[in-house]
């Protein structure tokens, strides 16, 4: 085994995972080449074999690898396309839990499952999968359709049909613990139902995205009301109201990511916290005005700043998810989610 990544960013306590695409970045499909990688970089292209991705991670240690595959981010017409794209990522599937599965056996790779929005293609892979008997602990969806602005999953429900066929295909008898990692950034709302949906892990790219843009995100990630799991959360009016901003510039905002722009001259005199009663260093220590300044002049601290903001309010979310699941009052907090982020 190699060194392991977790000692060399010291964090050896924490789970390391390496995924093949970034995923802060639409997917850039039909570039791999065989058994070639496309790897995307300032500098362009870059092609990797699967002899070079092979002993990259047998020489530096991850705890879970994702396997390679291609597939598509948006809306695909052809089928001949995803099923191109869906060859490609067999060959890489028969590569590392076929002929290389045995190097591996300190790192969990991680079952690819794609085929866009085409179930018949999805039903195909599937049963390759199930012919070769591959063994997997863990699977990851791609080929969601993204929104092109945000970057996140268009409609998590609009695929809740396909996600459970495929999940009925890939689980056999003692499968049932196989966990599933949610592919693309994903506000709070879109959590939620992806947890419905059984997935078990998310990225934390959300957070990121939107501090490359300038946002601030307002939600609010819990509620101390909703934690008796005898109340429904339509009983608090508290729960129903939706959060309001400081102008109505703003509120347009809220109706869709529940995100302020730092970017808008208007918040060049505002002296307040980028959200109120945020705990987070940053809303207690920075005003909206200061970050707006660091901006305009594109100091790379205006995106430090919002950054810790941006992930202590989404890990904070995801803690009350977690507590929500553990104690029985899921219903209620999905409710109290949903009910922020509701379109009109």
């Amino acid at each position: 085994m190699g060194k392991s990544f977790g000692n060399f960013i010291a964090m050896k306590d924490y789970i390391t995972y390496l995924s093949v695409h970034d995923n802060s970045k639409s997917y850039q499909n039909g570039f791999n080449e065989g058994k070639k990688i496309a790897i995307w970089s300032k500098r362009g292209k870059t092609l990797i074999s699967s002899d070079i991705f092979d002993e990259f991670i047998k020489n530096v240690h991850f705890d879970i690898v994702e396997c390679p595959y291609d597939d598509f981010d948006g809306s695909v017409e052809s089928k001949k396309q995803i099923r191109k794209a869906m060859e490609r990522t067999k060959s890489f599937v028969d590569w590392f839990f076929g002929d290389q599965r045995e190097k591996f056996k300190n790192t969990e790779i991680i079952m690819p499952l794609v085929g866009n929005n085409d179930l018949e293609n999805r039903k195909y892979f599937t049963e390759h999968l199930k012919n070769s008997n591959y063994k997997f602990k863990g699977s990851i969806y791609h080929g969601f359709e993204r929104d092109k602005s945000s970057l996140t999953i268009t409609d998590v429900q609009k695929y809740k049909k396909l996600i459970q066929i495929v999940d009925n295909d890939i689980t056999m008898d003692g499968d049932e613990n196989k966990f599933k990692i949610f592919s693309l950034p994903a506000r709070p709302d879109q959590v939620v139902e992806a947890v419905e949906l059984g997935f078990d892990i998310f990225t934390g790219t959300y957070p990121y995205v939107i501090t490359k843009k300038g946002y601030a995100t307002i939600f609010e990630p819990k509620n101390d009301l909703i934690k008796n799991p005898q109340h429904e959360t339509e009983d608090y009016e508290v729960s129903k109201k939706r959060i309001k901003l400081d102008d109505a510039e703003s509120e347009k905002l809220n109706k869709e990511d529940l995100v302020i722009n730092l970017n808008d001259k208007k918040f060049s005199e505002d002296f307040g916290p980028l959200k109120k009663n945020c705990t987070c260093y940053s809303c207690k220590n920075f005003t909206r005005a200061y970050i707006y300044h660091l901006l305009f002049t594109k100091e790379i601290s205006a995106h430090t700043i919002l950054m810790i903001h941006n992930i202590s309010n989404y890990f904070e979310f995801f803690e009350e998810l977690r507590n929500s699941i553990e104690n029985d009052y899921f219903n209620n907090f999905k409710k109290f989610v949903l009910n922020q982020f509701k379109r009109e």
